[in-house]
C-alpha cells in the first residue's frame, strides 16, 4: 500500500485533506501555510509582519518550496473551490458564516452574565437564520446536515434555560419573549431545511 507524503515534513498525508500545487507536489495544510506566511513576511514592503494588508498579499509571489515553481495563490484557491463544488463567492460566504458563528459561541461560553448571554444567543440565532446563510445551508447538504440537526435539538434546551432565567429574575420578560420569538423563527426555517434534506435521501 502506497502513501502520499508531504513534500515539506515528509510525514504521511491524510487521504483527502491536503494541498496540491500546480506542480503536483502535495503538502499538509499547516506546512504549506507556514511556508506561504514566511514568503509573505519576507516580501512585505510595509513591515507589517504577519498582519499584512490585502495589498501585500496581492503582490506576494508564491512558489513551491520543493521545485520553486511559481503559482498564483488566489487562482489556485478558486480552482480548488470549484473542484469541490463551491464557487468562490460561496466559499467567502461560508468563511464569514463560520467566523461570526464561532465568535458568538466563544463570547457566549465566556460570559457569566445571563442577560448578556441571552442577548448574544439572540444575535447568534438571528445570524444563522439569515437568508444568505440558510440558502447556502440548503445547498450544501453533506456539509451542514449534522449542523441543522444540532440547531433543531438545541432550541428546546434554550427555551427551557430562558424560562428558568425568567423565573429567577435573571432576565426580563421582554428579553425572554424576544428570544422565544427568534427561536421559533429559526426552528421553522431549520425544520424546512431538514425536510428538504430528508427528501434527498
Amino acid at each position: 500500500m502506497t502513501y502520499e507524503i508531504c513534500s515539506i515534513c515528509h510525514d504521511i498525508l491524510p487521504k483527502k485533506t491536503y494541498r496540491i500545487l500546480p506542480c503536483s507536489h502535495k503538502f499538509h495544510y499547516s506546512c504549506i501555510k507556514s511556508w506561504e506566511d514566511s514568503l509573505l513576511k519576507k516580501q512585505c514592503k510595509t513591515h507589517c509582519v504577519n498582519k499584512c494588508r490585502n495589498l501585500c498579499k496581492k503582490d506576494c509571489k508564491y512558489y513551491c518550496p520543493f521545485c520553486r515553481q511559481e503559482y498564483n495563490k488566489m487562482v489556485l484557491r478558486k480552482k480548488i473551490i470549484m473542484r469541490d463544488g463551491y464557487n468562490y463567492d460561496e466559499y467567502l460566504l461560508e468563511r464569514k458564516f463560520c467566523k461570526h458563528s464561532k465568535e458568538y459561541l466563544k463570547k457566549i461560553e465566556n460570559t457569566r452574565n445571563n442577560k448578556i448571554k441571552t442577548l448574544l444567543t439572540l444575535e447568534l440565532y438571528k445570524l444563522i437564520s439569515h437568508q444568505q446563510y440558510t440558502k447556502l445551508i440548503k445547498k450544501k447538504r453533506k456539509v451542514y446536515k449534522s449542523f441543522v440537526t444540532t440547531v433543531i435539538n438545541k432550541i428546546d434546551t434554550l427555551k427551557k434555560q430562558s424560562s428558568d432565567n425568567l423565573s429567577k429574575n435573571l432576565i426580563s420578560k421582554r428579553l425572554h419573549e424576544t428570544l422565544l420569538k427568534q427561536l421559533y423563527i429559526t426552528n421553522e426555517i431549520y425544520l424546512k431545511i431538514n425536510l428538504i434534506y430528508n427528501s434527498q435521501d
